[in-house]
């Protein structure tokens, strides 16, 4: 299809192919055993690229780090690697988590069917993805636009991850909230601005930690806050109280009766909440792997699991003055 045969030679043992001028190789291997890796040698020269196909069918990153580690060991620092995937319907799936975790140097590239010539795709292909369009628009959204659809559990349907640039939130309303940690769990913080005429959020920053005592915590926010007004968790006065007296400007939110539902309804009815990865990855993971609980049948259960919604619940928490309309009480 790219006019380039004659320059190559097709070997089939072992599965090669040699690029005729200099001699280079690309060389193909199985992955099924991802130690048997370590055997894999060459008397002169590097790997320059190590490509991964169908990422989907390994088992996680750790076989991934095992291959790489065998590969590319005395390679040129400039060695790419390359995964190529379509994406999981599930949100919780391990390639979809690893592909918003932010990674200097790390490229992203979409594309389906619909950027390639129709020849190169035939009749009936196209015939065939415009068949499950009409009949069943999630399932060809995932199985051809590459689209993470969820399996139908997923809690926000409106997100959208991406980079997010300044001036698409600027001079809209700052909302701050903050969710403490118990035990194990993490004081998450997140700081997010809201379109009422678009009905769209923004999640713009993010702090989450273990373990933080409340100066070290008040530092924090208030190097991400400025003087603005934090909305918390009210289980935690004297963790609220420690803050205000470290000179932060921060309130209990004022949970009643049902406000767990009537926030995360708030938030599922927005048009959209976006998440940029790079800037707020806990965010964008919770938010998108955050799924309705299930029977032991596998059927979805109308009720919100209390678990990895660390920045969700801080997000109720800064949005509860918008959410149920009441106008935060600022502490003077």
């Amino acid at each position: 299809m790219l006019g380039v045969s004659g320059w190559f030679q097709l070997k089939l043992s072992p599965l090669e192919i040699i690029y005729i001028p200099t001699g280079q190789r690309i060389m193909f291997r199985g992955a099924d055993k991802p130690e048997k890796s370590k055997g894999v040698k060459l008397h002169k020269g590097y790997f320059k690229y190590l490509w991964f196909e169908e990422l989907t069918e390994f088992n996680g990153m750790q076989d991934v780090r095992t291959i790489k580690a065998s590969i590319l060991r005395g390679s040129n620092k400039h060695a790419l690697t390359l995964y190529s995937y379509n994406p999981p319907m599930s949100a919780l799936n391990w390639v979809n988590k690893e592909a918003l975790n932010p990674r200097k140097g790390r490229l992203y590239h979409k594309s389906d069917y619909r950027s390639v010539p129709k020849d190169w795709l035939g009749e009936t292909f196209l015939l065939e993805a415009e068949a499950l369009k009409q009949s069943n628009e999630r399932e060809y959204r995932h199985m051809y636009l590459g689209e993470i659809t969820g399996t139908g559990g997923q809690v926000f349907e409106n997100l959208d991850l991406r980079k997010i640039s300044p001036e698409e939130w600027q001079g809209l309303h700052v909302y701050a909230g903050l969710d403490f940690g118990f035990a194990s769990d993490p004081d998450a913080f997140v700081r997010c601005a809201y379109s009422a005429k678009r009905r769209t959020l923004f999640i713009v920053n993010e702090f989450v930690k273990n373990g933080q005592q409340p100066d070290a915590l008040a530092k924090e926010l208030r190097n991400r806050t400025g003087h603005e007004v934090i909305t918390c968790d009210s289980a935690e006065p004297r963790s609220i109280a420690a803050l205000k007296t470290l000179g932060m400007r921060v309130i209990p939110a004022k949970k009643g009766p049902d406000s767990v539902e009537h926030g995360m309804k708030w938030l599922q009815t927005r048009i959209k909440i976006v998440i940029d990865p790079a800037k707020c990855p806990i965010a964008a993971n919770e938010f998108s792997a955050y799924e309705y609980d299930r029977d032991k049948a596998g059927n979805i259960l109308p009720r919100y699991p209390d678990k990895n919604n660390h920045t969700i619940d801080a997000m109720r928490y800064a949005m509860e003055s918008v959410s149920s309309q009441r106008k935060a009480i600022v502490p003077k």
